[in-house]
């Protein structure tokens, strides 16, 4: 069987609605029900999206998870004037971009490491005229949407897309690796050294600058046109002197930092991460446990004078420096759900790296 097909989607809006507006009410009219927007939801295969109307509807229900194209939406509004219709008003779950919905009907794929299934079309009826505006029914014939059922477990993020000149992008790849026994900046994942993997994922989620973080006495990477080579100024200081280093080169109001061992990671994570970012305050998640994961992170420029500080005069702990900065109002602190814990695991032993992270490889 063929593996579920990598997409580039890439998801703008999440809708849950606790209610049926518009289902089941032929002959009765509308109700209104609520759509709440958030920016995380976890998907349960075989059931849905918890939270939302259609959880647990049925057996092998087909529309367990509804897309629409952010694109058809934008032309819809724009052929039929309908400039002040809001996407909520469609009453699918997911917005996304970059890709034609149609040619999913029948496949299965992953979405930020979910996999769906892509059923039929989320025909449009009647009721679109009332939501949208007229003519909106008809535009839509052909166009109304994916309905999906949902295979695997997952949690699924909203995106929120770097604008030109305000990301940029740090692998650090400066560590001992003393229990993998070797370097594992070159570790290969899918026919590429990790250090490369992870520096790709930085350029997807938006960085326009990206660096590969090591000290001076380790061997030289093969780096392409477009990846920088930073070096700690501490030798053996730890993280801190790869992210010290790292905000040291950073012009752009926020520093994306991966650990280069983390395969699991994609560009999904950052753009998440990057809808809770503001001036000068970055976003890290939390752990069910309540530690900190500072290797996997949105920094602020702005934190290059505490971690300097801290890299001169101690304690050099990365979960006391994010204490700090979230103490301060640099950063702002995410629950990591338990069974989304998966995505930041990182590989220490030659066993790990002999079985990756759960659907690790996409940089999507």
């Amino acid at each position: 069987m063929n593996p579920p097909l990598a997409t580039d989607l890439t998801v703008r809006r999440i809708f849950l609605s606790p209610g049926h507006s518009y289902f089941g009410r032929h002959g009765l009219g509308s109700m209104r029900h609520e759509v709440i927007e958030t920016d995380l939801v976890e998907c349960v295969a075989g059931r849905g999206l918890r939270g939302d109307r259609f959880f647990d509807h049925k057996d092998n229900y087909k529309g367990q998870v509804t897309l629409f194209s952010a694109e058809v939406f934008e032309e819809l509004c724009a052929q039929l004037g309908h400039t002040q219709a809001i996407p909520a008003a469609l009453r699918r779950n997911l917005l996304v971009s970059g890709g034609d919905l149609n040619e999913l009907v029948g496949r299965q794929f992953t979405l930020q490491g979910v996999v769906l299934e892509g059923m039929e079309e989320c025909r449009p009826c009647y009721w679109m005229d009332e939501a949208i505006g007229p003519g909106a029914e008809a535009w839509l014939r052909g166009r109304g949407g994916l309905r999906c059922r949902i295979l695997a477990d997952g949690w699924l993020r909203r995106n929120t897309p770097s604008l030109p000149g305000e990301l940029t992008g740090a692998v650090l790849a400066g560590g001992a690796s003393r229990r993998m026994g070797r370097d594992k900046a070159g570790l290969p994942l899918n026919g590429a050294p990790l250090w490369l993997r992870q520096a790709r994922v930085l350029q997807r989620a938006g960085a326009g600058v990206v660096g590969v973080v090591r000290q001076s006495d380790q061997p030289a990477l093969d780096l392409p046109p477009g990846i920088a080579l930073w070096h700690d100024t501490v030798a053996d200081a730890g993280p801190l002197a790869g992210l010290q280093a790292a905000l040291s080169q950073c012009t752009t109001e926020w520093l994306a930092v991966i650990a280069t061992d983390m395969p699991a990671l994609d560009a999904s994570w950052f753009q998440w991460l990057r809808g809770h970012c503001r001036p000068g305050c970055g976003a890290m998640v939390h752990l069910a446990n309540g530690a900190h994961e500072p290797l996997a992170a949105i920094y602020p420029r702005a934190a290059l004078a505490e971690a300097t500080r801290r890299l001169a005069a101690g304690p050099r702990s990365l979960q006391s420096l994010a204490d700090a900065l979230i103490a301060s109002g640099q950063l702002t602190s995410l629950p990591l759900p338990a069974s989304d814990a998966w995505r930041v695991a990182n590989w220490n032993t030659p066993a790990e790296a002999g079985q990756p992270a759960a659907q690790a490889g996409s940089v999507a």
